[in-house]
């Protein structure tokens, strides 16, 4: 997204061919050098799953971010703290099938109850927000739990 922003902020702007480059416009090394560092020194080093790489995305097409932005955002809607949950809302509640993967996928860090749906926190319902679905995971305790509402 920040590359969008970017290249559209400077569009109009009369810089150099390689200026634009190492900035992280389109065919530049900006990107590409970043995921090189991160496959380098955190990925060899194992501070990072090869499962963390797709996390992001690299891409030179306007189409593709685009794409891949509006993909994210038809179902996440935000994160936030309400007390000691980290509540992750969903514009669509998670398959009972998603869920049970959820659970398999962290059952590694998961301490306490597995991942499941829940009703709108006293907080959200004042603030006029329980059409939400919401999955959340406790700070104080690093318990995650997921929590969903109609």
């Amino acid at each position: 997204m920040t590359r969008l922003r970017g290249a559209h902020a400077h569009a109009n702007r009369q810089e150099p061919a390689h200026a634009a480059r190492a900035c992280g416009f389109p065919g530049g090394t900006y990107w590409k050098t970043w995921d090189k560092n991160i496959r380098e020194h955190l990925l060899r080093n194992q501070l990072i799953s090869p499962d963390d790489l797709n996390l992001y995305r690299i891409t030179d097409n306007t189409d593709e971010a685009v794409k891949i932005i509006t993909r994210f955002y038809r179902n996440f809607q935000s994160t936030r703290f309400v007390r000691d949950l980290l509540v992750i809302r969903l514009k669509n509640a998670p398959a009972d099938s998603a869920l049970a993967a959820l659970n398999e996928d962290f059952a590694d860090i998961i301490n306490g109850e597995p991942i499941k749906c829940i009703k709108p926190t006293l907080e959200e319902i004042e603030g006029g927000t329980t059409w939400i679905w919401r999955a959340s995971r406790s700070a104080s305790t690093g318990t995650i739990t997921a929590a969903c509402a109609s």
